[in-house]
């Protein structure tokens, strides 16, 4: 919050707070006992786990939305925007080029887990043929739900 204030402030009013002593030490004093929510965090073994243990057939759209965000530290929306023509299969590798992202800057990288590979190149298997759009992840929202679920109850 003081770093938004701070910056609106700025921009708008060209007022630095920063420089006001008074208020960073009635600050410090009032967050005294203050403890930040830590947010949870999906560990290797935990995604390991489920890729190797869920059912394929209700849960491969998810094992595949999970690792290709995993392998390329990927936003929601660059997953929502990743297209057919932004992966390549390679005999021994998938690489994955997502145009759009945050900072516009093109962000490259490669699965080489034969598991893994297997899993995307069965689900890009299943994708209707006359699908009028190039997007990968045609079920993408209602995943993303199932898996935020999923996620939530194992921990």
């Amino acid at each position: 919050m003081y770093s938004m204030l701070q910056c609106s402030l700025n921009l708008h009013q060209n007022v630095d707070i920063s420089k006001f002593n008074k208020l960073h030490a009635l600050l410090k004093q009032a967050s005294v006992g203050y403890v930040p929510k830590k947010s949870k965090i999906l560990e290797e073994d935990n995604i390991n786990k489920f890729i190797n243990e869920a059912d394929n057939e209700l849960y491969l759209a998810m094992k595949v939305v999970l690792i290709i965000g995993f392998n390329g530290a990927c936003r929601r929306d660059e997953l929502l925007n990743l297209s057919t023509n932004d992966i390549e299969f390679k005999q021994d590798s998938i690489i994955i080029s997502i145009p759009k992202t945050k900072n516009n800057i093109l962000h490259t990288f490669a699965i080489t887990d034969t598991n893994w590979i297997e899993l995307i190149k069965q689900y890009a298997k299943l994708r209707p043929i006359k699908t009028n759009h190039k997007i990968f992840f045609i079920t993408y929202i209602k995943m993303v739900a199932a898996l935020t679920a999923l996620l939530v109850s194992t921990q």
